[in-house]
């Protein structure tokens, strides 16, 4: 798995130096309190359809329509003192994008009720038939009527917290976390089954409110290594400012 998520070993120190919620944790006291933290990985999976080589019996077959499995954007967030310091930061994560998804929802429906108002005054405005027009006939204004109404008991407040529980008891289409398996080779070719050279493996993919998918690992990393680079992305920053 860790060799699928990174094409080389230097990768891993990149993310490290790359993952801005772990350069804050570093520089905080707290994290001259442990030799080690956790944090949650997360990457984008992406699949791309090639054509390649492969071996068939004792002969190399060439233009076979394969497909590689790649990661990109790997980085860490949620770093955390112990195990449970991280599960209480993954709890708070996941309740806060529900109810930022909950609010980004709430805030659409006083969108439409601001237009539809608008619309039902321009309506009421206008005669049923002009000289400029057929304008509105009564029975559209009867049915923004309607709209309005059924809208607006939607944004009480009581009407919303209703809406809101149930959201909350059933927040699957916001967030939610799915397995994921594969056979893939060393090569990162996809195998449809167990093949001759190919792994097995399985992780976690995590689908939030901004509708893309995030492999999501739970890791283990040692202070000193991440420090050390934090150090190295700097001098490489600095090499590149002089040069």
């Amino acid at each position: 798995l860790v060799h699928a998520l990174f094409a080389s070993a230097d990768d891993i120190a990149r993310m490290l130096a790359a993952s801005a919620p772990v350069r804050a944790y570093l520089a905080e006291p707290q994290a001259l309190e442990s030799e080690t933290f956790y944090a949650l990985m997360v990457a984008r999976r992406q699949e791309k359809k090639v054509l390649g080589a492969a071996l068939q019996g004792n002969l190399v077959a060439t233009g076979l329509p394969q497909t590689l499995l790649q990661f990109s954007n790997q980085m860490l967030v949620l770093p955390a003192a112990d195990a449970q310091a991280a599960r209480t930061a993954l709890i708070e994560a996941g309740f806060g994008s529900l109810l930022s998804t909950f609010a980004e929802h709430l805030a659409h429906a006083r969108d439409e009720y601001k237009a539809l108002k608008t619309e039902r005054d321009m309506a009421r405005a206008l005669p049923a038939a002009s000289t400029y027009g057929p304008g509105f006939p009564p029975r559209r204004v009867a049915a923004l009527d309607e709209r309005l109404r059924a809208r607006f008991d939607t944004l009480h407040p009581e009407a919303a917290v209703d809406e809101l529980a149930r959201f909350l008891l059933n927040p699957k289409d916001a967030l939610n976390i799915t397995p994921v398996e594969y056979h893939v080779t060393r090569s990162g070719v996809i195998e449809n089954a167990p093949a001759d050279g190919a792994q097995h493996i399985a992780f976690m993919e995590l689908h939030s409110r901004d509708r893309r998918s995030h492999a999501v690992l739970p890791v283990f990393v040692r202070r000193d290594e991440a420090r050390e680079a934090l150090a190295q992305a700097r001098a490489e920053r600095d090499n590149l400012l002089l040069i």
